[in-house]
């Protein structure tokens, strides 16, 4: 499919494409343009649907990220793991050391960000949308319902400032 600079054309940005057939000035050639309408009049709007296959592959498979969630969910043992809870750094070391040796923190926050875990104030990780509170009748864990809807705009694109001049 298209691109241009941020990467593929989003469904909107194809459609507007196709229906005002007009060449773009981030857009290098009228060919693309051609392109996309050539698969939209053959496939209609399934045309405009990213095709699978795109973007960087997984690198790390289903049961290595259940690993990783499964090695946060452990606590951490104060003469082995040398802390009393987890951060990055000492959740990379420890899975390094359980046989996954290439894993970086950015892609611990990633597999855990993507299983629902946030990295709060206190520096330690824990369930997002959640929240253990004191009551009359003791401890209750707190779920928020609208979880979903809050994070889901922590992902979105920023927008670029054009700079003046």
């Amino acid at each position: 499919m298209s691109s241009n600079a941020r990467g593929p054309y989003s469904l909107s940005e194809s459609a507007t494409l196709i229906l005002t057939r007009h060449t773009r000035p981030d857009i290098k050639s009228s060919d693309s343009v051609r392109q996309l309408v050539a698969r939209f009049n053959q496939q209609g709007l399934a045309a405009l649907q990213i095709a699978g296959g795109r973007g960087r592959k997984a690198r790390y498979t289903l049961a290595q990220r259940e690993r990783v969630v499964a090695e946060l969910q452990r606590a951490p043992e104060r003469t082995t793991d040398a802390t009393a809870t987890w951060s990055l750094k000492t959740l990379e070391r420890a899975l390094r050391q359980a046989g996954l040796p290439h894993l970086s923190a950015s892609t611990i926050r990633a597999v855990l960000h993507e299983a629902g875990y946030g990295y709060g104030k206190t520096r330690t990780w824990c369930p997002t949308g959640t929240a253990l509170r004191r009551r009359q009748a003791g401890t209750v864990m707190v779920h928020d319902p609208k979880t979903q809807e809050k994070s889901s705009g922590l992902n979105a694109p920023t927008k670029r400032r054009k700079r003046p001049g």
